[in-house]
């Protein structure tokens, strides 16, 4: 008997080191997928390698695409193999290709990683000169012209082989390495821009003598604003884009662009205003096109003085963006220019943007900027009985296998406030801490806490301010929550004393709360609600004065 247990474990043994070392092998198993592009011709191939162990097993890769059949086609047209390519015209015959690769994407054990290979910024310098060839030899269609180019970017710009350039250091470039690529994307520019032979034979001339000396068709503002109105519009944008970048084109220049009706020329001049702060410009800017979340968001970290430049311009279209920003980006401290923007010229949206600077951040729907208070007030109140609600909300609190309660949660919570019955308070005090430690949202949390408020605000105002004494994140963030809801004077100098001195460690915690609701942290977003709210702001009242201005209204009540 002992000798067949025996048997049995060597196998189970045997069998299960077999299991482990190929589980092992597996999660070695890799697949990469990456693009490339020719850099003669700019044909791309994508392509995808199997590997395990490192050891290569399986390679696929798609037919060669002619991204760039003419110059005009864009990058997402169809593509079309059988016409000829503008690299065939140039040189009377078929191009080799020397594929690089540019971006990759790694599958191994579950995991994704994408990158880019090294030497890709070289790559897109190279794309870029080659297509500047391409778009002048479909404008003036002189092989030899175009040929020298090419012949041009060879010497002055070859491109490495993948494993030279992985093999370097492409971060810290030398300054000599610079300096090229930025003769090359010079060089790029006037290709983009030549309408003639004449044109064609000067760049060649200024990149022969080794780009010395001024670049020729870039010193002539009236021919560059001439390419603006021809009619390739690879052209037009290439002049749009060099006189955009250029501090010293005139403001005069810079609003007929803007104002233009060329889509690509207005979004061009649009980025390159704004990216470069030129506020006198401001105005066109934004009555040619709408700002992007990305500049509206940009637009809120602006210094004062930036802003009350922007202000001071008396620009109506200028004024609604500053108020934008100064309210969304929770700027209290321009309270005072905003003012000025009402007074200056009274309307919906000054209105609405002082109003929403005194109701404070919205820290739960970040996305949608809601009206607390007014969410609060529009809440239904439920004429049901305590029993119902109790049973309502502990569904929710619990989440039974899934089930839904009947009524609405944040309704029940205000139904069991609006009882008034202190009796209830425990209850909801109880209900309270279990969904924290239930992983419910602070909105719903501090709807708890402002119905715990309406039963008996001194004892969930003492409740509160215990609760900030403490370290366990979800409990701050739950507390400072509610404390803003509420709005109460009382939580003012607790709330100082924690900014001051944070507690330390929480029991079970591995970082404090400074980690955690300062600077960037993702708590500190309730804790600005609170500090904001409980300073008595949103007591604060636009009205008009007996001069006819609009003035806040500071109220001397300390509560709600």
């Amino acid at each position: 008997m002992n000798y067949w247990w025996k048997i049995i474990l060597r196998i189970l043994m045997w069998g299960g080191l077999a299991v482990i070392m190929g589980l092992a092998v597996m999660s070695t198993k890799q697949t990469l997928s990456y693009s490339s592009v020719c850099s003669r011709c700019l044909a791309t191939k994508s392509g995808v390698e199997r590997s395990i162990l490192g050891i290569p097993y399986g390679k696929s890769h798609q037919l060669i695409r002619y991204l760039y059949n003419t110059a005009e086609e864009p990058r997402l047209a169809k593509f079309s193999k059988g016409r000829l390519m503008i690299y065939e015209e140039i040189n009377g015959r078929a191009c080799g290709h020397d594929f690089v690769k540019t971006g990759f994407c790694r599958y191994r054990a579950g995991s994704v990683g994408c990158g880019q290979f090294g030497g890709s910024a070289k790559v897109w310098i190279r794309k870029e000169l080659i297509l500047g060839v391409f778009r002048a030899f479909e404008k003036i269609r002189d092989d030899k012209l175009a040929a020298v180019s090419c012949q041009l970017i060879e010497r002055e710009f070859p491109l490495e082989t993948p494993q030279a350039a992985n093999g370097r250091n492409l971060i810290n470039k030398s300054e000599e390495q610079t300096e090229r690529d930025r003769r090359m994307l010079l060089f790029a520019d006037l290709l983009g821009l030549v309408r003639d032979r004449q044109d064609w034979v000067a760049v060649l001339d200024y990149g022969k003598n080794g780009f010395q000396g001024d670049p020729p068709l870039l010193n002539d503002p009236a021919a560059l604003s001439e390419r603006l109105r021809s009619d390739n519009p690879n052209l037009r944008r290439k002049a749009a884009s060099i006189l955009a970048r250029d501090p010293s084109t005139s403001g005069e220049l810079i609003g007929e662009m803007l104002g233009s009706g060329d889509e690509e020329v207005v979004k061009i001049t649009g980025e390159s205003v704004f990216l470069n702060k030129r506020f006198g410009l401001f105005g066109a800017l934004l009555r040619s096109q709408t700002l992007d979340e990305y500049r509206r968001k940009s637009m809120r970290a602006y210094t004062r003085e930036e802003f009350e430049i922007l202000i001071s311009m008396n620009d109506p279209s200028v004024d609604t963006a500053c108020l934008d920003a100064i309210s969304k980006g929770d700027r209290f401290e321009l309270l005072g220019k905003a003012l000025e923007v009402a007074n200056r010229d009274p309307s919906d949206v000054a209105f609405k943007a002082i109003h929403r600077l005194l109701r404070g951040p919205d820290p739960f729907f970040e996305n949608e900027d809601r009206d607390l208070d007014k969410m609060w007030a529009e809440t239904e109140t439920l004429h049901v009985s305590t029993a119902a609600l109790r049973e309502s909300m502990m569904m929710d609190i619990e989440g039974n296998r899934g089930e839904r309660s009947k009524y609405d949660f944040v309704s029940a919570i205000k139904s069991m406030g609006a009882t008034r019955d202190v009796s209830q308070w425990s209850f909801l005090r109880d209900g309270y801490l279990k969904a924290i430690n239930g992983g419910i949202g602070e909105w719903w949390l501090a709807s708890m806490a402002k119905a715990m408020h309406e039963l008996d605000g001194p004892a969930t105002e003492a409740f509160l301010i215990e609760e900030i004494k403490g370290g366990e994140f979800r409990r701050l963030s739950a507390a400072f929550s509610a404390m803003g809801l509420i709005s109460s004077r009382v939580f003012e100098e607790p709330l100082k004393a924690f900014v001051a001195n944070p507690p330390g460690l929480p029991p079970k915690g591995s970082n404090p709360p400074k980690y955690y609701f300062f600077g960037d942290g993702y708590g500190s977003r309730f804790l600005k609600y609170a500090l904001h709210r409980c300073h008595g702001v949103p007591l604060w009242r636009l009205v008009k004065n007996t001069e006819g201005k609009f003035v806040i209204e500071k109220p001397r009540a300390t509560s709600w």
